[in-house]
């Protein structure tokens, strides 16, 4: 068996064993399949697969980044309230209310989008 027919057989193999629902020691067990073999063909093919995407080109996403102003007040100390409420994020006519404890990847989505719609 050529080394593509074995690579073509283990792809099978492991979508079987995705689309059947059971562990993978399940797996290997009802199909006769050693469960350390299993994995390891598992971890070389991710590999591969990884290593055949191609690279992000770093110089075309810095260009891409664009910097954005914060417009602050100052206020004395004793119009400051205790409580933190957050803060407003603006872009272009577009307002976003932070709260705290905010999901910092949402955060991100949601400026990345009103940018683009600005």
């Amino acid at each position: 068996m050529t080394r593509e027919e074995k690579r073509s057989l283990w792809k099978e193999r492991i979508k079987c064993y995705r689309d059947s629902g059971l562990t993978a020691a399940e797996w290997c067990k009802e199909n006769n399949v050693n469960i350390h073999t299993f994995k390891t063909m598992i971890t070389r093919l991710n590999m591969a697969q990884r290593s055949s995407k191609p690279k992000k080109n770093l110089q075309k996403d810095s260009e891409s980044i664009q910097w954005v102003g914060i417009k602050t007040e100052n206020k004395a100390p004793e119009e400051i309230a205790p409580q933190n409420n957050g803060l407003i994020v603006t872009i272009g006519s577009a307002e976003v209310k932070v709260s705290p404890g905010f999901d910092e990847k949402t955060l991100e989505k949601v400026i990345k989008i009103i940018q683009k719609k600005c």
